[in-house]
């Protein structure tokens, strides 16, 4: 392999390395939002889609 190859597989592999753990992060918080809210629900706490519908935003960047 020449050299110029070695390091854009390298930075290839890095930059995908990165991006799947962001990936890793918002499915964590998007099952944490999720599980949290179906406990508001089988709570019957009425409030839960105000208290859920922002963060689920925020998770998504919206």
């Amino acid at each position: 392999m020449n050299f110029k190859f070695t390091i854009a597989l390298i930075a290839t592999i890095a930059a995908f390395s990165t991006q799947a753990q962001s990936w890793d992060k918002q499915q964590t918080q998007v099952w944490e939002i999720v599980l949290a809210s179906y406990d508001d629900i089988k709570k019957r706490d009425n409030n839960w889609t105000d208290k859920w519908v922002t963060q689920d935003a925020m998770v998504w960047g919206e």
